[in-house]
């Protein structure tokens, strides 16, 4: 199921950060931001969202809802 990513970037527009400025600061690339916040993918390392909370100052459940979402269904 693909879900946009609208608080992602809802965040990242409002810390005034373009998608290459904040690849940058999470080590990842440019393109790999566009498809988080499109819903085709998702941070597949811990680290990644870890850098994301510190950089928006956001918990990873707010930024990406529906990934946890589906994990608490798992638990």
């Amino acid at each position: 199921m693909v879900y946009l990513r609208i608080e992602l970037k809802v965040s990242r527009i409002q810390n005034q950060l373009s998608q290459k400025q904040l690849a940058k600061l999470v080590g990842v690339s440019q393109q790999t931001i566009a498809k988080w916040e499109l819903g085709v993918t998702t941070p597949s390392h811990f680290k990644h969202l870890r850098k994301l909370e510190s950089v928006l100052e956001k918990p990873a459940n707010h930024l990406f809802p529906d990934l946890f979402l589906e994990f608490d269904k798992v638990q």
